[in-house]
């Protein structure tokens, strides 16, 4: 399952990054997408992209073409 299959106020947690070269998983990482991460889908913008995520405390939005590479599993 990856970020961009749930739903709004879904809450997972995050197991990895997949299918991204090292320097983009690397960015991904610097923000808060580490494994072992609560991620909270919050808002998504009405045609669908971005989405609006609650991650350690803070929150960001990331378009879903990277949500789709962050691997997560349901709490």
């Amino acid at each position: 399952m990856t970020l961009n299959d749930i739903q709004v106020g879904q809450a997972v947690e995050i197991t990895g990054i997949g299918g991204l070269s090292t320097v983009a998983a690397g960015k991904l990482m610097d923000i808060g997408f580490v494994p072992g991460s609560i991620a909270v889908l919050i808002r998504v913008a009405p045609l669908g992209d971005p989405i609006w995520l609650k991650i350690k405390g803070f929150q960001l939005c990331i378009r879903r073409q990277s949500a789709r590479h962050i691997l997560v599993k349901e709490i």
